[in-house]
């Protein structure tokens, strides 16, 4: 919105806001509000997993979503039960390359 080019989109905006990310306590609230959402109830995340997730994403809604859902995946392509700290960080590997 800098951009010399954008200023007639920026002057257009009356309002701004600054949304903050999560913290790990809301992150964890979160986490287990979506698996109930899907019918979950056991716990997948470790708590190790969870300050992973929260410090990596910084509270960041749609980062958490990927993160989650990529350590998801890789539990569930090793037959693991519970999505612990090396899952989340293989999950980091892959968003981040």
């Amino acid at each position: 919105m800098k951009l010399r080019i954008l200023s007639a989109l920026s002057g257009r905006i009356q309002i701004r806001y600054h949304m903050t990310g999560l913290t790990e306590s809301e992150v964890h609230d979160y986490i287990s509000k979506q698996l109930a959402y899907v019918g979950e109830e056991k716990i997948i995340f470790s708590a190790d997993a969870v300050k992973l997730i929260a410090k990596t994403s910084q509270g960041n809604l749609r980062m958490m979503n990927t993160l989650c859902r990529g350590a998801l995946l890789d539990a569930a392509t090793r037959e693991e039960q519970v999505v612990d700290t090396s899952h989340g960080e293989r999950a980091w590997m892959e968003v981040n390359g």
